[in-house]
């Protein structure tokens, strides 16, 4: 698909015509895809490129080798929030910005949150199971620590597009919410939510709702110590990254009860191995990272995929760039 030649825009992501009218429409771009969905294949399109859009799949990720050996590459775009798996470093040490997404997948992952604790603390998924195996546990369902959602504290680690969003999804049911962010919000940019320090935030969180990137200050943000700050049986919801979460600690908090549950959208090592704990662990939820897999989703990621592209080739500041380098995308050829 050729749409002129004035900017050569490498596209990693499995997509069908309908996607890329969306995405470049009449822009004036050659739209370069790779010959095999390989490393030999990412490393072609991207030395040949000005820019370059990254797999939504995930499947594709270029390392940053492919970056330093790009002479034209002058800009990259991640159709999503997190740019973890992308040698940021190296991009920055280029001098080319690297862009997300920035609140596309927020209400979708938003809702997830909210569903996923619900189905948690209720034991929806639970009462399936069990009536499905031939039980009726009608009047034991408190006794096994179905509880209403509204009754508990909700902390939120994160408080970008979707940690926001959560926070007033909760709110509207009657939760008490408070987060912690690395960034203090004002009290407009928080709707009133509460700040407290993260230390403070987890003794008064039942359920806990992670939501935040995973960069070198947040990994295993949540470690051991932090898990035991938290309330006995206090429950997880994360939809952040696997690594922000020290799983290990994680697993033995479930198994021996100190914590109630875990509903993850996300792990350490994905897919999920096969022999991990957490298939075989009570009252956790397992999800495959599709918590902002929804139409709608993808309807605001190709609009906003759209933006930024059609803002670089008119000469405007890119929108989202994550790593400090300036917006106003040059070209290299």
């Amino acid at each position: 698909m050729t749409i002129g030649r004035s900017w050569r825009v490498g596209f990693l992501s499995p997509a069908d015509d309908d996607a890329r009218h969306q995405v470049f429409g009449d822009l004036p771009v050659e739209v370069v895809t790779p010959a095999t969905r390989d490393q030999i294949g990412i490393s072609d399109v991207v030395r040949g490129v000005d820019i370059l859009i990254s797999d939504w799949s995930g499947e594709l990720v270029p390392t940053g080798d492919d970056f330093r050996s790009a002479p034209h590459l002058c800009f990259v775009q991640r159709p999503g929030i997190g740019v973890d798996d992308h040698d940021v470093g190296a991009l920055t040490e280029a001098g080319i910005p690297i862009a997300n997404t920035a609140g596309v997948t927020g209400p979708s992952m938003a809702e997830w949150c909210l569903g996923a604790a619900i189905s948690l603390v209720r034991r929806i998924g639970d009462a399936d199971r069990w009536v499905r195996s031939g039980e009726w546990p009608q009047l034991k369902l408190a006794e096994r620590g179905a509880v209403d959602l509204a009754s508990l504290r909700v902390g939120v680690v994160g408080f970008g597009p979707v940690g926001r969003i959560a926070a007033q999804r909760f709110q509207a049911i009657g939760c008490s919410v408070a987060y912690w962010s690395r960034r203090r919000r004002t009290e407009t940019e928080s709707d009133g939510v509460r700040w407290l320090p993260l230390d403070d935030l987890l003794p008064q969180s039942d359920v806990l709702v992670v939501a935040i990137a995973l960069t070198d200050e947040t990994q295993e943000l949540i470690d051991r110590f932090r898990f035991d700050l938290l309330p006995q049986g206090a429950f997880i919801v994360n939809v952040a990254r696997g690594a922000v979460l020290d799983e290990a600690a994680l697993i033995e908090g479930l198994a021996d009860g100190r914590l109630g549950g875990a509903a993850l959208d996300v792990f350490a090592e994905e897919p999920l191995p096969a022999d991990s704990p957490l298939r075989t662990l009570d009252r956790v939820i397992l999800s495959p990272h599709s918590s902002a897999n929804t139409p709608q989703t993808r309807a605001r990621l190709l609009t906003a995929l759209h933006e930024n592209l059609s803002r670089i080739v008119s000469g405007q500041p890119a929108l989202w760039v994550v790593n400090g380098i300036s917006p106003t995308v040059v070209r290299r050829r």
